[in-house]
């Protein structure tokens, strides 16, 4: 009985042996599909633009990412990956003088897969937003 428990233990070293790399750490497997999350998914500018860069964060496994947007958006929403970070992207927007809101959508998309996305979009409100519609009237004596 001692036997076949010295054999069973040392068969469980071996094969948890082989499943550790050369720092001791269990390896992962080599076909792990590529996912993207990201902790914000809209969010919503006010008139006057953003006076501090809204901050997606980004958590991208086993894949590189890269972001897209409508190039016309570009004028008014700037998106910027600070010193090629991938965890982060940062966005700030433009006053927008429209009495219109306007929104963009921004494709974070994976490298590896271009299947894999996540989508932030992003709305501004326009000038005209947020104020009242009525009519005043005026007396005069």
């Amino acid at each position: 009985m001692k036997k076949l428990f010295y054999f069973c233990t040392a068969l469980m070293l071996f094969v948890l042996g082989a499943c550790t790399n050369d720092n001791g750490e269990l390896d992962e497997p080599a076909n792990s599909a590529p996912t993207i999350e990201l902790d914000i998914e809209s969010f919503v500018v006010n008139k006057n633009g953003t006076e501090s860069a809204k901050v997606v964060k980004i958590t991208a496994t086993n894949t590189d990412w890269e972001y897209t947007m409508p190039p016309a958006d570009k004028e008014w929403c700037k998106v910027t990956r600070p010193n090629g970070n991938n965890t982060m992207l940062r966005i700030t927007a433009t006053p927008n003088t429209d009495n219109n809101q306007r929104s963009t959508n921004i494709t974070i998309t994976s490298t590896e897969d271009s299947e894999v996305r996540k989508t932030v979009k992003v709305t501004q409100m326009g000038a005209a937003d947020g104020l009242p519609h009525c009519l005043c009237i005026y007396f005069q004596q």
